[in-house]
């Protein structure tokens, strides 16, 4: 046997006063369904939802600015690589210990003066983090590459 709703939804062909019987009833069922405290948890979720989106597009357009940013070719040069011959060197030397037991001289070089094709007469000051492959001795030619900031990064000889 049909319910009554059912009975509600089998409207007469023709009959428009009861298709908006039925959406009344509908209607009624639906706001029912969703009280007005659901809605305003409803309401709440789709306001956090929003916040937590904006707060994540916000995130990423600063991570991919910063990114472009690093990126992006600076107002300074980019390294230059020089060659010349070494004709003179600058450095410390230590008496020390190897492991076993043996005294060594251990030579810390500081810069490198080099003299280019030109004849023109270059100081590579060299830092920790200076990458020197072979220790160089002067009439050694060399290339040495040189940040836009002029630290030597790099000093590789070249063969005879």
């Amino acid at each position: 046997m049909p319910t009554s709703l059912e009975r509600e939804e089998r409207p007469q062909a023709g009959c428009s006063t009861c298709v908006n019987l039925v959406s009344l009833r509908v209607n009624g069922i639906v706001k029912r369904l969703f009280s007005l405290s659901q809605m305003e948890v409803i309401m709440k979720v789709l306001k956090s939802s929003s916040l937590v989106l904006a707060i994540v597009t916000v995130g990423l357009l600063a991570v991919m600015g910063t990114r472009a940013e690093a990126q992006s070719p600076s107002k300074s040069s980019p390294s230059k690589i020089v060659r010349g011959e070494v004709s003179q060197v600058e450095g410390e030397f230590h008496m020390t210990k190897d492991p076993q037991g043996q005294d060594t001289l251990d030579i810390v070089d500081k810069s490198y003066v080099i003299t280019d094709r030109a004849g023109k007469e270059l100081r590579l000051e060299l830092r920790d983090d200076t990458k020197v492959l072979n220790r160089v001795n002067p009439g050694d030619k060399i290339e040495a590459q040189i940040s836009s900031e002029g630290h030597t990064l790099s000093v590789t000889r070249l063969k005879p």
